[in-house]
Order: C-alpha cells, then structure tokens, then sequence
C-alpha cells in the first residue's frame, strides 16, 4: 500500500511539473529594426563593407576546410558558390534591432572615419558583437557542410 502511494505521488507530481513546463508559452518573436533604421543598418553595412568581411571569411573557411578534407576542385568551386550574404544579414539586423537612431547614426559616423584613415582592412570585424559572431560561426559550419548548396536534385524538391 506504501508502494501504492508512492507511485501516485510520483505520478502526481509528474503532472504537475510537466503542465507548468509546458503552460510557458512560445518564445518571443526576433527583434527587427524599425524601417527607418533598417535603412541606417542597411548604411552601416554598407560603410563598415561587412559584406566584404562576410565574404572573405566565407572564402578563408572553405579554403581551411578544402584543405583539410581534400575536396575536389569542384567541391570547392560549388561551396564558394552558395555564399549568400543574405542567409546571415538577419543576424545584423536583429543585433542592431534595438539601437536608436542616434546610435546606429553614431556607428555610421564611426565607421565612415576608419574608412577615412584606411584602417579598416578587413582583418576584423567591421561591425561585430557575440552573437554575431557566434552566427557567423554557425553559418560557416552550415556552409562548409553544404546547407546552402543549391544542387539539381534540391532544386527539384
């Protein structure tokens, strides 16, 4: 009978934690810029020549990663080819979704001053934080895996 009981209040108690886990609700939805300052974001990449950087890491990791695991010429040619600045540029946009105008056009400001001194030479982020960062990050294992490949086959699909 002890046995009994027991059981039931495991049981019960499973109920009770897995209903308040899942009365939690969804997540909340991703931060997006306003369209007036999707428009200074959209500036800042422009000014910061993040696209560039975005493009020359891509090219550095598939070269690491063509390397390393021997691909064909082809293999290579074909992953290269997939880079696409805008499977990432929603990560930029949601990392500066809750800047003020003031501060993307300070940013703006900023970066258009290290292009001035002939600083910016890509050997950095131009415009980064860690999330960012860590996207980019997952980018570059989804594109060296070949996600972004668009083949024939997928085409079909």
């Amino acid at each position: 009978m002890k046995l009994l009981s027991v059981l039931s209040f495991l049981l019960l108690m499973t109920i009770v934690f897995t209903q308040q886990t899942l009365a939690q609700g969804p997540p909340p939805p991703i931060a997006e810029p306003t369209d007036e300052n999707k428009v200074l974001i959209d500036q800042l990449i422009e000014v910061s020549r993040y696209k560039e950087y975005f493009q020359m890491v891509c090219i550095h990791k598939i070269n690491e990663a063509s390397k390393k695991e021997n691909w064909s010429a082809e293999k290579k040619a074909e992953i290269i080819k997939s880079i696409n600045f805008k499977h990432f540029d929603f990560t930029i946009y949601n990392s500066f979704a809750h800047d003020s105008k003031e501060e993307l056009q300070a940013k703006i400001k900023a970066a258009e001053q290290v292009q001035k001194k002939g600083e910016n030479n890509l050997n950095h982020a131009p415009i980064s934080n860690f999330i960012m960062e860590k996207n980019l990050e997952s980018y570059l294992g989804s594109l060296i895996k070949g996600v972004y490949v668009v083949t024939s086959k997928k085409k079909d699909e």
